[in-house]
């Protein structure tokens, strides 16, 4: 997927700046699952996306 995509949802929802390349995660069935770390708060915090 385009980075800006996942640039997108973050600003969008508030979550802070990626901090390191988006990844893809397995775990997904019928859709493709990614990774991101952001840098809310103090510490970097990690959220999973479904595309």
């Amino acid at each position: 997927m385009q980075q800006d995509f996942f640039t997108d949802i973050c600003k969008t929802l508030s979550l802070g700046e990626l901090q390191t390349p988006v990844t893809a995660v397995s775990g997904g069935y019928m859709h493709k699952m990614y990774k991101m770390e952001t840098a809310q708060g103090t510490n970097p915090a990690a959220y999973a996306i479904a595309a």
